[in-house]
């Protein structure tokens, strides 16, 4: 892990290598990936919310034989629960910064 600490637990930005190789870096609190975050593997990329682990509204872009593909996807707990294109991902953005 290299990035900044708060009372011995990772807490603020940083990077740090994963089992398997994962590379995530982003926000973290309590030793916990929190708050916005991008995991590389060799499969893809996501690039979302964390809440130790994919958790919230996320850009997920997959490695394939055709290329990458790229959706959105709305993560609780780990698991998919909502997908959708990317250009829903943008408009839903832009609501909710019209919205604030």
């Amino acid at each position: 892990y290299q990035g900044q600490w708060r009372q011995r637990s990772r807490a603020g930005l940083g990077c740090m290598e994963g089992k398997g190789g994962a590379l995530y870096e982003g926000h973290w609190l309590n030793n916990q990936r929190t708050g916005l975050g991008v995991e590389q593997s060799s499969d893809g990329t996501y690039e979302g919310q964390f809440k130790g682990e994919w958790h919230g509204d996320g850009v997920v872009k997959q490695n394939t034989s055709s290329g990458v593909r790229e959706s959105f996807v709305r993560w609780e707990c780990g698991f998919a629960v909502d997908k959708g294109t990317c250009s829903q991902a943008l408009l839903l953005t832009r609501v909710a910064q019209v919205q604030k």
